[in-house]
């Protein structure tokens, strides 16, 4: 049994990525990479329950039941962010010799309000 990794020819040598606030990532070689918008998808049905579970007593087991179903759609918003940029990084390393991303100024882009709540993250 070879333990050793198999070794495959790649595609493109290098490839730069653009990453943006209406694309999830731009590449160089002329591929866009649409961003799923999880978040944005959700946002109404989050927020009526989270409506629907303001005026609930906390402790209680409405409460508690509503707060489950508000923590399960929280983290299915972040498991299809996290599965779309682990399917992303796997194309680039799996066809891609180098990978030159540019810098971003994450924070600059958060401050402005338009921009927080973007789902290419």
């Amino acid at each position: 049994m070879n333990l050793m990794p198999q070794l495959h020819q790649k595609k493109n040598d290098v490839v730069g990525v653009d990453l943006g606030v209406k694309t999830l990532a731009t590449l160089s070689d002329g591929k866009v990479v649409t961003s799923m918008k999880s978040y944005r998808r959700f946002e109404t049905k989050l927020s009526r329950m989270q409506y629907l579970n303001r005026n609930k007593e906390i402790g209680s087991a409405n409460w508690k039941a509503a707060q489950l179903k508000i923590a399960r759609l929280h983290r299915k918003v972040a498991n299809i962010r996290k599965d779309t940029l682990h399917k992303l990084t796997r194309y680039l390393a799996k066809n891609h010799g180098k990978i030159v991303i540019e810098d971003l100024n994450v924070r600059g882009m958060l401050a402005n309000h338009k921009l927080a709540k973007s789902d290419s993250r």
